[in-house]
């Protein structure tokens, strides 16, 4: 990249790709884009992952919705005063009908959720929960990586590791113990220059548990992508972009063994 385009960065890079960068900053880049081939390869990159990921998911977003789901909202919809707890449950079923549709898929309001969606919704809280931290976002800091790893794989019965992200200035600030359900869960944390924050969240794979591909998922801004190998259910979450997100976490999985 030469230095004159020093200054278009990933995110901005990925909200051109997106179409979400004001008229005049996207012809920028556009011409930017015509001169620079490296600049025009790394494009070609985002593109090709947004592509990817409309083919994996498309066929769950031309569903059609469930008739039961469609019959709780007609029937919690018709014309009354809503009081405050019937609003709080149209607003939560709103939400399940936004999850269907980002997921692919929604189990019946009278279930448990299947152990995948317990692992997925555990990680997003524990995210929310610690990323915001000044002074403790990790139990063990990253000064203390290899006792850190050695820890949470004793705790975690199987070894698990801290994947490397500096390639992408993401660097680890450590990690904690935590649990899913009734298991002992690890969750590592990283941040980079930008102040911008990600996690792994990992336990032991349960026996019904097998996801290969990544299965993306998204919650209050913040997006994550889901999968599994032979002894770990993973779940990698930030607010950067999903396409971002996808290149890492591809990107990881192809050079170590968390897939």
């Amino acid at each position: 990249m030469t230095p004159e385009n020093d200054t278009v960065n990933d995110i901005e890079l990925q909200a051109f790709v997106d179409n979400e960068l004001d008229s005049s900053r996207h012809a920028e880049i556009e011409k930017l884009i015509q001169t620079d081939a490296r600049l025009k390869s790394k494009v070609e990159e985002y593109q090709k992952i947004n592509r990817d990921l409309k083919q994996l998911y498309q066929p769950h977003l031309d569903e059609d919705i469930p008739d039961r789901l469609i019959k709780t909202i007609k029937r919690d919809s018709a014309p009354k005063q809503i009081p405050l707890a019937a609003s709080l449950l149209i607003g939560v079923l709103t939400g399940l009908i936004i999850g269907w549709f980002s997921r692919g898929e929604i189990q019946s309001l009278q279930t448990p959720p299947p152990v995948a969606e317990q692992i997925v919704e555990d990680a997003f809280s524990f995210h929310a929960v610690y990323t915001p931290e000044v002074k403790h976002p990790v139990e063990v800091t990253s000064e203390y990586e290899e006792h850190l790893v050695s820890w949470l794989s004793k705790r975690l019965e199987t070894p698990v590791k801290a994947p490397d992200f500096s390639f992408a200035g993401f660097e680890l600030l450590g990690g904690r113990l935590l649990s899913s359900g009734n298991s002992p869960a690890a969750q590592f944390m990283y941040e980079n220059n930008q102040g911008q924050r990600l996690t792994i969240f990992t336990r032991q794979k349960r026996n019904n548990e097998d996801q290969p591909e990544f299965r993306y998922a998204r919650r209050n801004g913040m997006n994550g992508f889901y999968w599994t190998d032979s002894n770990l259910s993973f779940v990698i979450l930030s607010e950067i972009s999903k396409n971002r997100i996808y290149e890492l976490v591809t990107k990881v999985c192809n050079t170590t063994n968390l897939k």
